[in-house]
């Protein structure tokens, strides 16, 4: 209900009436204009009912559209998931899941084989090769929810994930970097064992399985991106049989490139990769600190003394994200 309340001078005969006020403190007039500040009277009236209604009825008429524009957000939101996910679910219900105990990458091998070369992919030959779409169909059907071997699980990740990223930059080559796919790393536009899944979920998998400390810590170095920035990618699958000698191949070759690791002795600054900063977790299961595990496998002439308090232990700003692309590698040796 609607009050007014009107202040009725006596000396000067005006009124002052304000509306909305409910109550109002006898025999005072602080809250009053200067020219009304003398003793007053006190009306108070109820506002006409067409008043009242007409303002109910503005109130009225925007909150009864309240639950229609919820509901109306709520199925563009509905449709928005399903238009996303919907054929995802149609396609892994018509595959056949397989549920092995363990599971060798045989296709994938086979892709490695024939396109890398010394780290870097032929993307330009593996393109026109449906072998690769072949080795990922396969990782479609396979669920990893019966391998229970530790070695076996972390060699399934890891291949998955490394499949997953060579098919996502030979899918969308010719590019130069992985930044130009930023968003489509977290996209779960793949899938494993019927379960949509991203590139950047399936390393954290890979990452996840290797913190099992009956695994070698340097294996985290197997996984690769991509990038000339992350350790380079092995010419065939990692099996639980070759994956410490794997694991030892790709830590040296990534330590010894002076893009990851680097003293400078001028300046005097040993900078690493911020992907050891990354990886510290399991650096330090050798209870080194990363520092002192590049140095360890450093074959270089320029080697950092850690003993001597001037040197500036610090690491690069980012990441190299330069595919790592054959052709891209030899119009730089033709330069």
């Amino acid at each position: 209900m609607r009050i007014y309340v009107t202040f009725g001078s006596p000396l000067t005969g005006e009124t002052l009436e304000e509306p909305g006020l409910r109550s109002t403190p006898i025999g005072g007039y602080a809250a009053l204009p200067e020219n009304h500040r003398q003793p007053y009277t006190i009306k108070v009236r109820k506002a006409p009912e067409s008043e009242h209604a007409a303002m109910l009825g503005k109130l009225g008429s925007g909150v009864k559209f309240l639950p229609v524009a919820a509901l109306a957000i709520g199925c563009l939101l509905v449709l928005a998931y399903a238009t996303r996910h919907i054929p995802d679910f149609f396609k892994s219900m018509s595959l056949k899941i397989e549920h092995p105990e363990t599971y060798r990458f045989v296709a994938y091998d086979q892709v490695l084989r024939k396109y890398v070369k010394d780290g870097l992919v032929d993307y330009q030959s593996l393109k026109k090769d449906p072998q690769l779409a072949e080795a990922a169909l396969e990782l479609e059907k396979t669920a990893p929810d019966k391998i229970v071997d530790p070695k076996e699980r972390a060699c399934f990740w890891i291949n998955s994930c490394n499949l997953l990223a060579l098919k996502l930059i030979t899918d969308n080559y010719p590019v130069t970097t992985t930044e130009q796919l930023s968003q489509s790393w977290n996209k779960s536009s793949a899938m494993v064992g019927g379960e949509p899944i991203s590139v950047s979920s399936a390393m954290n998998r890979a990452s996840n399985e290797l913190k099992d400390n009956r695994i070698a810590p340097n294996s985290v170095f197997l996984i690769c991106k991509g990038s000339l920035g992350y350790p380079p990618l092995t010419d065939h699958a990692i099996t639980p049989e070759t994956m410490e000698t794997d694991a030892k191949v790709a830590t040296y070759q990534f330590i010894n490139n002076e893009k990851n690791v680097f003293y400078d002795d001028e300046h005097m600054e040993y900078l690493l990769s911020p992907l050891f900063k990354r990886y510290e977790p399991f650096i330090r299961r050798t209870n080194l600190e990363p520092h002192k595990f590049a140095l360890i496998q450093m074959n270089s002439g320029k080697m950092p003394d850690l003993t001597n308090l001037m040197i500036t232990k610090t690491y690069f700003r980012k990441i190299d994200p330069t595919i790592n692309d054959l052709a891209l590698s030899s119009k730089k040796v033709q330069k």
